[in-house]
């Protein structure tokens, strides 16, 4: 199986960019419950929860914190992430079942000897 057919390198290359990206808002996120609470608790939270936690809690504070457009942006991120990775998923998986099916058909072609049984 060509490794190119399965997956396409490019799909591949920028759905590693945006989800880097992702991970840039994530850290500019936690930077900021740090910058902007009085107690670091937010700032915890959305280290501990990972970045679940702190898309969350970034979204709760975004007015408060000054952080909307860094949250739209994330949420977008997060989204064609999502929608790549499905797209990548189901391209491996049809490849995948094609070679299973190849595969299959070569078995089917192989001719078995029949065997006799010994002499008693």
């Amino acid at each position: 199986m060509n490794p190119e057919a399965v997956v396409s390198p490019v799909l591949l290359a920028l759905t590693g960019l945006l989800g880097l990206g992702a991970l840039v808002c994530w850290i500019i996120e936690v930077v900021t419950a740090f910058k902007k609470e009085e107690k670091p608790l937010m700032g915890i939270l959305s280290i501990v929860l990972c970045s679940l936690g702190g898309f969350v809690i970034g979204w709760i504070h975004a007015k408060k914190w000054g952080i909307t457009k860094l949250m739209v942006g994330w949420t977008i991120l997060a989204i064609l992430v999502g929608v790549l990775y499905g797209v990548l998923i189901a391209s491996a998986s049809a490849a995948v079942g094609d070679e299973m099916r190849r595969q299959s058909m070569e078995i089917q072609s192989i001719e078995i000897p029949e065997l006799e049984a010994p002499a008693p």
